[in-house]
């Protein structure tokens, strides 16, 4: 008996532990398309000088990231204005190139002085995804109040000649 409600107790355990695991892929595949739905967003929200608006729209991640497969899902059937979406994978610093809007994910901060360097001639849209960095980048997604959202820093996209919709301000958090 004794051994018998110890096996039930071990697969009850087991699959517990199995719903966890599931259910934390799920959520972690939503946030990927949650931030995806942003990052396309953010691309018809903002006007790029005249000379990125030929050829395609690029977006480039630094590093893995779960994003990258959305966007590349996304980008099947999307297009930003007339352009279509490109979405490239920068493996380290040195592979950056000019691209439209760069992503820098949360295990990649340390990067970020290195990838500014990097894009520094463009006029590529920084986006990173930590607490603390929203002066460094021109958007930062952060989690406030339960809910996925982003800073947006102005005097950083004036600086690169991007001109931000009212619209996507008015839904920011401002940083200064």
């Amino acid at each position: 008996m004794r051994k018998t409600l110890s096996y039930i107790k071990q697969i009850s355990l087991f699959v517990v532990m199995l719903f966890a695991v599931l259910s934390f892929q799920n959520q972690y595949d939503t946030n990927a398309k949650i931030k995806s739905l942003f990052i396309y967003n953010f691309a018809k929200y903002i006007e790029w000088p005249s000379s990125y608006k030929q050829g395609d729209f690029i977006i480039g991640i630094l590093g893995d990231h779960p994003v990258y497969k959305e966007l590349n899902n996304m980008a099947q059937t999307k297009k930003v204005f007339d352009q279509p979406i490109q979405v490239i994978k920068f493996s380290n610093v040195n592979e950056i190139q000019k691209c439209h809007m760069l992503i820098i994910p949360r295990q990649m901060t340390s990067k970020i002085s290195q990838s500014k360097a990097k894009i520094q001639p463009y006029n590529t849209l920084l986006v990173t995804e930590k607490i603390g960095v929203g002066k460094s980048s021109d958007i930062n997604f952060v989690i406030s109040e339960n809910k996925q959202k982003f800073e947006l820093n102005q005097n950083n996209l004036a600086k690169k000649d991007l001109k931000v919709s009212n619209n996507l301000v008015s839904l920011a958090i401002a940083v200064k």
